[in-house]
Order: structure tokens, then C-alpha cells, then sequence
């Protein structure tokens, strides 16, 4: 599932001419794509990390994921603008469904977010 979002991912950076960021050469804005799924529940977030909040033609990669990927509950935005490796920055905005995912371990309901450490 993952390998679809981010195939999905590729097609709409290349449709839409969004520029991938370059480590190297400071340029660029998608930096990441991060996928989370339930065990239990099967429920999918996908995370596009970006170095600004304002991404072109957003709309478009919402509605592919969602036609795409089956049981996506949560889509979120990531910013991150510091000149740094670190994958994930501290602003989520959530564009599709809700700020996180469900699942469990055992009888225990965990809310899984972009930033929540859960393995």
C-alpha cells in the first residue's frame, strides 16, 4: 500500500511539475511522503512533509489519494522549513479526515498522529 501511495505521489509531482526539495541545493518543496496504518483497524494516514504551507495543486493529490488508496481516513500536510535532515517539522495541517489514526494493542485504543511515536 505504501508503494501506491507513493507511486501516486511521483505521478502527481511530475503532472502538476511540483518540485521534489534537493538537500543539497536548498531548492525544491515536497521533502517527504510518510504513510501510517492500523494493524487492527487498517485505517491509512498519509503525510506529504513540505518546506512550505502552501503547496500547488494540493486539491489534486487529496483526490487521488482518496480515490486510490482504500480505508485512507487522515491526510495531513507537514511543514518543514529549516535547513535540517530531520523528516518531519512541528506544524501538521491536516486537508483530508481527521488529525489521526485508531488502532489497538490489545484492548487499549491508541490515536495515532503525524508526529505520535507508535510501532
Amino acid at each position: 500500500m505504501a508503494d501506491k501511495v507513493v507511486k501516486i505521489t511521483k505521478e502527481w509531482i511530475k503532472k502538476y511539475n511540483v518540485k521534489p526539495y534537493n538537500e543539497q541545493t536548498k531548492e525544491g518543496l515536497i521533502r517527504h511522503i510518510m504513510v501510517r496504518q492500523g494493524f487492527k483497524t487498517g485505517d491509512v494516514m498519509v503525510v506529504l512533509v513540505s518546506r512550505k504551507k502552501q503547496v500547488p495543486h494540493l486539491k489534486e493529490f487529496v483526490d487521488s489519494i482518496k480515490e486510490n488508496i482504500d480505508n485512507v481516513k487522515s491526510i495531513v500536510l507537514n511543514i518543514n522549513p529549516k535547513d535540517t535532515n530531520v523528516i518531519l517539522g512541528e506544524e501538521c495541517v491536516t486537508i483530508f479526515g481527521q488529525d489521526f489514526i485508531t488502532d489497538y494493542i490489545g484492548q487499549f485504543r491508541f490515536n495515532i498522529s503525524p508526529l505520535s511515536f507508535f510501532k
